[in-house]
């Protein structure tokens, strides 16, 4: 299903809950508007997540980049647009941006989406069900794809998955993540630029995690282990130690 270069939108106000003492919206926050306001709320996204779940199917993040000029604030609304970037075989890219009240862009996104099914859960042809993802042929750069880039681990701490962060999957829900790690090390050096994540295998109740992580000036990366191997990696940069990497395409 082509579609035409249009996005997607809906305003989104930043409540109590999604904020830190700093009064800015937290990291996982931040990742729960991008991932549930496109999947859950907003169309042709949430068509596909209901089609797929009525097959048994379900709708997961594979990858995901980042880049933040400013953090929305509690009580500040905001709007999330979004639209769907060139399919890659069972790889689904969505784009997205969340913009301030006077249009400036205060946050820019891609994601890579794909459908596990089977009792191995694994990635499956959408169209073996007889779903369609939507898609648009224009062949802007996916930031997502770009290898994360790792640096010497000299940390680690061991997580079990709780009951609470399960989610309608069944696995350790995305945005949880950003609060382990977080969490487990201490305070960041800034605030928050540029995040690279790559979820690999899930995360189960009660499985016990060791999670990796080392540090170089502004920047943190992390890589968690599971009982199926590697299960996420991730890179996070903070302000003043952000990379070059040129800005998303959208």
């Amino acid at each position: 299903m082509e579609l035409e270069h249009q996005w997607q939108e809906m305003p989104v106000s930043i409540a109590f809950d999604q904020v830190g003492g700093d009064r800015l919206l937290r990291t996982s926050a931040l990742f729960a508007i991008l991932q549930n306001g496109i999947i859950h709320q907003m169309e042709p996204g949430a068509a596909v997540f209901r089609a797929a779940h009525l097959r048994g199917l379900l709708l997961v993040l594979i990858q995901q980049y980042i880049r933040i000029h400013r953090l929305p604030a509690f009580q500040e609304t905001v709007r999330l647009r979004s639209r769907p970037g060139r399919k890659m075989h069972m790889l689904f890219p969505l784009f997205c941006e969340i913009t301030g009240e006077d249009g400036s862009v205060l946050v820019e996104s891609n994601a890579v989406w794909a459908l596990i099914g089977g009792p191995d859960r694994s990635l499956v042809p959408p169209e073996d069900y007889g779903l369609e993802f939507p898609y648009q042929k224009s062949r802007e750069p996916v930031c997502c794809m770009d290898q994360i880039k790792p640096l010497p681990l000299e940390h680690q701490f061991q997580f079990v998955v709780p009951r609470s962060y399960i989610d309608l999957n069944g696995h350790m829900n995305n945005t949880r993540y950003f609060d382990m790690v977080e969490d487990h090390t201490p305070p960041t050096p800034g605030p928050l630029r540029e995040v690279r994540v790559e979820f690999v295998t899930e995360a189960l109740l009660g499985e016990e995690l060791s999670v990796h992580w080392g540090a170089r000036e502004n920047t943190r990366y992390f890589c968690g282990m599971g009982s199926r191997g590697t299960c996420f990696q991730m890179r996070l940069e903070y302000a003043d130690g952000i990379s070059k990497t040129p800005s998303v395409s959208l």
